[in-house]
């Protein structure tokens, strides 16, 4: 065979490539709103996203809280759900901690452990479940927001208050 099919063998591979990598790629928007939610107008979207908290009846969410569609996974609604919801917010990761802390008590939820670090964590019970909170920062430059995972399983023991 000769050099020039070689070259333009090697230039297809090239380019098979490339496209393979690029279409591996993602943007940090595609994982903050839901696909859907891109095309509307930005007060359409504000409803859509507060919408999305309207089933959390049982936890504080805080304000100006975004979904992580791709890394929330629930099961079950209102007070019976299980599952990973995972939002990222504008509050710094010790406010967020704060938050929490303060306001689940008015949810009824009991406080297991909690670690105040980098990475926060907080665990509460409530009747049959148990709620695991970790914080972590986001770093955009000089200023910190907050990457929120909730995890909500249900407990194989009772949890004496």
């Amino acid at each position: 065979m000769n050099n020039k099919y070689y070259i333009f063998l090697k230039f297809k591979i090239l380019i098979a490539s490339l496209l393979f990598l690029f279409s591996c790629s993602s943007n940090f928007v595609d994982y903050s709103i839901p696909k859907s939610v891109n095309s509307l107008e930005t007060n359409d979207v504000n409803e859509i996203l507060e919408d999305s908290f309207a089933q959390f009846q049982d936890i504080p969410i805080p304000e100006n809280s975004i979904m992580i569609i791709e890394k929330t996974l629930l099961l079950g609604e209102k007070e019976n759900w299980i599952g990973r919801l995972v939002i990222t917010n504008p509050i710094k990761p010790a406010k967020v901690f704060d938050f929490f802390k303060q306001k689940l008590v008015d949810y009824n939820w009991v406080e297991i452990t909690s670690v105040r670090s980098t990475t926060s964590i907080l665990t509460y019970s409530l009747d049959k479940r148990v709620m695991t909170i970790q914080i972590e920062p986001i770093n955009f430059g000089n200023t910190y927001q907050s990457t929120i995972s909730i995890t909500m399983s249900p407990s194989i023991i009772p949890i004496q208050r």
